[in-house]
């Protein structure tokens, strides 16, 4: 019976007597919308505003990207519902496939309590189909031989194959049919062949396009062209102009290539139908001597070409000098000394000239090579107002101007008392 006493009252004292624990708090609840698969360029969405807290609130919302081969920016990642723009996906010349980023999306509740999870986004490729360029119709003579260039065939990816084949006229044998430029000699028949070119991307994409050749017996002019570089020296960061232009004769497209001989890059271009001409400017970085060489091609293989030399100089700095007088007020018959100083920029030798304002011959005075400075004098013959102007000029007329007012006057008779 006491065992059974004792039992209720440490019952009783357990419910009455002891203080209630607090409930402990519990970890809030991750919940992130589902994402369907998406585009490159996409607008996506990562929505977490699903998460729950049963015994308190959401305090804080944090998206990361945890994995992908392609690291995007995240807007709004602090918040409930973060973005980001479907990256592009890398074309090689393998077929291209799907990318897979993952995030993580963290809440935090308002006792400090957190939870986590991740969702995975795939990005599928969006391939534009490549684009076929066979080249321009054509003129060739007869037993002649011709290319057939699809080099400006183009694709987002790359393009991993080319076939030519013949669809008109008088069986050719193509040599290369399976390169972008195919070649082959003219029958001793004029007529119209028609060739077709197929290309295909690493996606397996393709497209087509077809070039006519003109077979005729009229044997085409020489191959000619005029040349021209706009200037033979310039400073630094100028830019010089190359031009080739009154392309005749040969056989049409031509293709044009100017090569700068500074290390950049070679400019090609294939004119389109009916135009002979083509200029081309280029900002040189840095000074040396450079040759430019041009070159134009027809669609035979014939060529002409020219060189020009450039000299790039560091830039010129502007004309610049100091100028010196010994006095501004003077007695009729002293000595006025002036001198231009410390001459520096512009182009050397360098020219001084004095006026004197009084109407005696300007005195203009040639620098030698390396000299900088120069001086004159002057003896004013009667009293007045005078402007000297000081000019001192460069080798490509530069200029630099001093201007100074002189007073001459009347000397005392009497002297000083």
């Amino acid at each position: 019976m006491w065992n059974n006493l004792l039992c209720v009252f440490v019952l009783l004292w357990g419910l009455f007597a002891t203080p209630a624990l607090a409930a402990a708090n519990k970890s809030p609840v991750v919940a992130i919308a589902k994402i369907a698969a998406v585009n490159e360029g996409a607008v996506v969405t990562l929505d977490g505003s699903g998460s729950t807290d049963k015994d308190g609130a959401l305090a804080k919302y944090l998206w990361q990207q945890t994995k992908g081969s392609t690291t995007v920016a995240l807007t709004a990642a602090n918040t409930a519902k973060a973005g980001f723009t479907a990256p592009s996906i890398v074309k090689t010349d393998k077929p291209t496939v799907a990318i897979k980023l993952s995030f993580k999306l963290t809440v935090t509740d308002n006792q400090n309590a957190s939870a986590s999870k991740t969702v995975v986004v795939t990005v599928n490729p969006v391939n534009i189909v490549p684009i076929a360029q066979a080249g321009n119709d054509m003129t060739v003579g007869l037993n002649k031989l011709a290319t057939l260039d699809g080099s400006r065939s183009k694709d987002d990816g790359k393009i991993i194959a080319y076939a030519w084949r013949q669809t008109k006229g008088k069986k050719v044998a193509l040599k290369n049919a399976n390169k972008p430029q195919a070649t082959f000699t003219s029958a001793n028949v004029t007529e119209v062949l028609e060739f077709q070119l197929t290309v295909t991307d690493n996606d397996k994409k393709t497209a087509t396009d077809t070039v006519s050749v003109s077979v005729t017996d009229t044997p085409p002019l020489a191959l000619s062209a005029n040349f021209s570089v706009d200037k033979t020296s310039l400073s630094k960061g100028d830019a010089a102009t190359a031009g080739i232009s009154n392309i005749i004769g040969g056989t049409a497209p031509y293709t044009v290539k100017v090569a700068w001989g500074d290390g950049s890059a070679t400019e090609e271009s294939v004119l389109a139908t009916g135009v002979a001409a083509k200029s081309v400017s280029h900002v040189y970085a840095s000074a040396g001597t450079f040759t430019v060489s041009l070159l134009v091609t027809d669609a035979a293989g014939a060529s002409k070409s020219h060189t020009s030399v450039l000299t790039v100089a560091e830039p010129v700095k502007p004309l610049a000098a100091e100028f010196t007088l010994n006095n501004t007020v003077v007695v009729v018959g002293d000595t006025v000394l002036a001198a231009a100083k410390n001459i520096v920029g512009g182009s050397a030798p360098y020219k001084v000239k004095y006026d004197w304002g009084d109407g005696t011959p300007v005195q203009e005075l040639a620098l030698a090579a390396g000299v900088t400075s120069q001086s004159a004098s002057h003896n004013y013959a009667a009293n007045g107002e005078f402007a000297l102007v000081i000019t001192v000029t460069d080798a490509n007329n530069g200029v630099k101007t001093f201007t100074v007012p002189i007073t001459v006057q009347v000397a005392n008779p009497l002297g000083e008392c």
